[in-house]
């Protein structure tokens, strides 16, 4: 064989080697190696390499490993029985995970994002970079760096030295900054948000910028750890950003009244849509797996008050409608030997957590253990309303 001839077969050969794409994804958890390291991965079962599938990118903190947090969020999305929506890619940082820090753990982040864009089929308006304590200063340099491969960025609880700042391809994007009231651990947290008293802080900073879909969330009790209602945070957070940024506005609007219980101004918004505009299935199919959670929890309910909590949520959420009218001559009869006064202040602060945000649940948890001990028979649900504020939006008291 000429030299020319083996020299390209050679080379054809190495690139088809080194080329990821054409590695068929196998469903479940596993491992990917790149240059740097590895990074671990979770497939949903229903990924076939057809269909467009969100992504989350998730960066370990320190004395943690890609596998282990990988597995942790397999569990919370398992909980939110989200575990069929979204790739997990964990990138494995090494020193990190030997309680040290080096360069060597933004370049393995880099290197498994790009991985993971060439070999998955992402829908690339879905991908999330979050990450944690140690985890932070990777990202941001993960964010400064690659800017165009994030759709929206949500970091819980960050160390936030050597922050490069926000590039202006983020500007206006979503991202939202957590950490907890009680972190005692992270106090430059503490500082970077402005309650350390040295100089403007990290919040300030952000806030003088012209960002259009900047958030910061205190999520009160609440130490250094990762758990279920952090995850879930973050991705109601996702869901907020939903439909897709070049959506029509109409259909932006029809969305916000799906996630925050306005469902009789949806119905509207949606009715008007033409069949053609980019994301209607998306907030239609959404829209009736929220309709249809409602409707089997209020059915599955044996709790008197739990099913009048149900039933005024649904009142509310179709109100100045006849479906809006039905609900609540239910929750009435419902209500009958129960304390109704208490049961619709709960109603509301509920109603607080769906349509304020993030803001709004911390609000909402006040308000629920400002009620609490008003009636010693609603407790157990009051105190379920407050465990489950910090589930998303639509998993919130409907899962038994």
């Amino acid at each position: 064989m000429p030299r020319v001839g083996a020299l390209c077969l050679a080379t054809a050969i190495i690139a088809a080697a080194s080329n990821p794409a054409q590695d068929p994804p196998k469903p479940g958890p596993s491992r990917v190696d790149v240059k740097s390291g590895y990074y671990a991965v979770y497939v949903p079962a229903t990924y076939d390499g057809t269909k467009e599938f969100p992504l989350i990118v998730w960066l370990h903190g320190s004395r943690n490993t890609g596998e282990g947090n990988r597995d942790s969020w397999i569990g919370y999305l398992k909980n939110l029985r989200r575990q069929d929506e979204f790739i997990l890619v964990m990138p494995h940082m090494e020193s990190l995970a030997q309680g040290k820090s080096g360069p060597g753990d933004t370049q393995v982040a880099m290197e498994s994002v790009e991985d993971a864009l060439r070999r998955f089929k992402v829908n690339r308006n879905r991908v999330i970079l979050t990450s944690h304590s140690g985890g932070g200063p990777p990202s941001h340099q993960l964010l400064a760096r690659q800017p165009n491969s994030f759709a929206m960025f949500a970091p819980w609880s960050n160390n936030f030295y050597s922050w490069p700042g926000v590039p202006k391809e983020f500007h206006d994007k979503p991202i939202l900054l957590m950490w907890g009231a009680k972190d005692h651990e992270l106090i430059i947290a503490k500082d970077a948000f402005g309650t350390g008293g040295q100089g403007p802080g990290l919040h300030a900073a952000l806030a003088a910028l012209p960002l259009k879909r900047y958030q910061r969330l205190v999520v009160p009790d609440h130490d250094h750890s990762l758990d279920r209602r952090i995850a879930a945070t973050i991705l109601a957070f996702y869901d907020q950003s939903l439909p897709e940024q070049g959506a029509a506005s109409s259909l932006r609007a029809a969305w916000e009244h799906v996630r925050s219980l306005k469902w009789t101004e949806a119905q509207k918004e949606i009715d008007k849509a033409k069949p053609e505009v980019k994301g209607l299935e998306e907030v239609k199919a959404r829209w009736d797996t929220c309709q249809k959670s409602l409707d089997a929890a209020i059915a599955g309910a044996t709790d008197p008050a739990r099913k009048a909590l149900l039933l005024r949520l649904a009142a509310e959420a179709w109100k100045s409608s006849p479906k809006g009218k039905e609900f609540s001559e239910q929750a009435k009869a419902a209500e009958k030997g129960i304390n109704a006064a208490l049961i619709g202040k709960c109603a509301a602060a509920v109603m607080t957590a769906f349509r304020a945000g993030g803001q709004g649940r911390v609000q909402a948890e006040k308000d629920l253990r400002a009620i609490r001990g008003g009636d010693k028979a609603l407790d157990p649900l009051i105190d379920e309303c407050i465990n489950r504020l910090w589930l998303d939006a639509f998993g919130l008291l409907l899962i038994p």
